[in-house]
């Protein structure tokens, strides 16, 4: 799945990155600045997710991107216990904050398709990963109840009786650099022209020169490829043109 997901990726950078023009592009600028914000989706977990924007052309932007995921592992389940449940062999909770550059180019403008304007998405920057560790409570032989960090060669389905707080391990938060790569498609289907409401589907790829450890008995993952889907709101601030530049968004 993964190696599928990869050969998608690469694919469609490839082909969003041939498409250098199209016919409805303008030489000036309608809007000087938009921003926008939301949800997101992923094959791993979710997030939240930011962007500003400053126009080159009517319908070519540049963008700095901002995201704060979760990131789980596809082979963690959840086992009840007494006191709650807890993921069985989780060693680490994965949190990743993105911070990237890159281009947004209309090359389906709103005219042509109901309403809806779609574009290409690229991107490139950093992943700032954050591996907290995962602290269970553990029933001694004393049957009193102490929080301790997850070591599976000591801690079973015999002594885990719950999770801890989820603030316990932020002590113990291992930090690993990466590199950001992201490919989309955008569908902005917002009724007025100074506003952003837009669905963004693509494929993200985190890559990281040291393996991070998720779960036990497995070995440390070094890159993580994910589908995702955004959902965005926000706005665009007009720069002062005259009314008459403005009618091709209408």
């Amino acid at each position: 799945m993964k190696k599928l997901l990869l050969s998608s990726f690469i694919a469609c950078s490839a082909l969003f990155a041939s498409a250098q023009q199209t016919v409805f592009e303008e030489s000036e600028t309608v809007y000087s600045r938009e921003t926008a914000g939301g949800l997101t989706l992923h094959t791993n977990g979710w997030g939240i997710n930011f962007y500003t924007a400053r126009y080159m052309t009517g319908f070519t932007k540049q963008m700095w991107h901002f995201e704060l995921v979760g990131m789980t592992n596809s082979r963690q389940y959840r086992i009840p216990v007494d006191r709650g449940s807890y993921f069985y062999g989780k060693l680490n909770s994965l949190t990743f904050i993105r911070t990237s550059w890159g281009f947004q180019k209309v090359f389906i403008p709103t005219q042509s398709v109901q309403g809806i304007s779609i574009s290409y998405v690229l991107n490139a920057g950093i992943t700032n990963g954050f591996a907290k560790p995962v602290y269970l409570k553990i029933r001694e032989s004393n049957n009193n109840y102490t929080d301790q960090r997850y070591d599976p060669e000591k801690h079973n389905r015999n002594n885990i009786v719950g999770r801890s707080p989820y603030y316990l391990g932020f002590d113990d938060i291992k930090y690993y650099p990466g590199l950001y790569l992201r490919s989309a498609l955008n569908f902005d289907y917002a009724g007025k022209s100074n506003m952003v409401r837009a669905i963004e589907v693509g494929l993200a790829a985190d890559l990281f020169l040291e393996g991070i450890p998720m779960m036990a008995y497995e070995n440390p993952q070094a890159y993580f490829i994910t589908a995702f889907i955004n959902f965005e709101f926000g706005g665009r601030k007009f720069d002062g043109q005259t009314k008459e530049n403005t009618d091709q968004f209408e």
